[in-house]
């Protein structure tokens, strides 16, 4: 991370730490060797690092980019010289604000930590928290014990004042996180917030459509909620958000919208960090040179 920051520091990227080190900063879990270190990065500015890391000698990790349903939200990058790779995100799946605020908000509210000997910005404790409440804790980008987390963190948030409770349930509300933090709320036996639809520019830019209907919005929150409550979600709020008459056909409709979003990201221009054309094809830099042919 201290090297990412350094070279974005330059062109004024704005880039912040999350991950491991900064739960373990933030006192929210023990320390834990991560094989990748997690960033952050303005979405405006992520084409701009990735090329700076490409000429760098840092190359896309391509197998990591493909599973899941909806596009990736992130790209893992190595270097020969380097033990520890990037996962380096450009949104954060489940906090559902515009992505532009969204960053501005995080960012506004970061602290600094010191990794390798170098001050870099971070994710504040209260950002750190929803994360783990959204993704678990075993790695940020990763969802391997989300219940484990709910455990570890609803333990923590039972020791703060109401007021710091409160103030957590309005920064979630405040990007878009009210999924990751229901199940808080309800472990805590407080009233737990609505599910927030996400902004319409967020499902533009995560679905690259040109423009989105409610049961679209509903069906993508509903699949970035936090696992293991997604059934609960789905049974809970559909009548509201996909009832009525054609209902099945409205449902059917969002379904075709996600499944077929990693086919336009593919097929995106240039601009876009999460398709292939970050660089132009006949870059000698370009992502092309490093995909399958296939």
């Amino acid at each position: 991370m201290a090297d990412v920051a350094a070279l974005a520091s330059t062109p004024h990227i704005r880039v912040l730490a999350g991950g491991g080190a900064v739960l373990e900063h933030h006192g929210i879990k023990p320390s834990i060797v991560l094989p990748n270190a997690t960033i952050l990065v303005d979405p405006a500015s992520a084409t701009h690092l990735v090329r700076m890391l490409l000429i760098e000698g840092w190359s896309v990790e391509w197998e990591s980019q493909r599973s899941g349903m909806l596009p990736r939200t992130r790209a893992t990058m190595r270097h020969p010289a380097r033990r520890c790779g990037l996962d380096l995100h450009y949104l954060i799946p489940g906090f559902f604000a515009d992505p532009e605020q969204a960053f501005d908000a995080i960012w506004e509210r970061r602290c600094e930590i010191t990794m390798n000997g170098v001050v870099v910005p971070a994710f504040d404790r209260q950002f750190s928290l929803l994360v783990a409440m959204q993704f678990g804790l075993g790695r940020f980008s990763g969802v391997s014990d989300v219940s484990g987390a709910l455990d570890v963190i609803t333990a923590q948030v039972r020791t703060m004042a109401d007021g710091d409770v409160e103030s957590l349930l309005e920064r979630a509300v405040s990007i878009g996180g009210t999924a990751s933090l229901r199940p808080l709320m309800v472990a805590l036996e407080r009233d737990a917030p609505e599910l927030q639809l996400p902004a319409e520019s967020y499902a533009r830019w995560r679905l690259k459509l040109d423009q989105t209907d409610i049961p679209t919005r509903w069906l993508l929150a509903v699949a970035e909620s936090p696992r293991g409550g997604r059934m609960r979600l789905a049974l809970r709020t559909r009548r509201r958000f996909v009832g009525g008459p054609g209902g099945l056909r409205k449902l059917l409709g969002a379904y075709r919208n996600l499944s077929s979003a990693r086919d336009r990201v593919r097929d995106g221009d240039a601009s876009d960090p999460r398709g292939m054309e970050w660089a132009a094809e006949d870059d000698p830099h370009s992502l092309w040179s490093l995909c399958p042919t296939a």
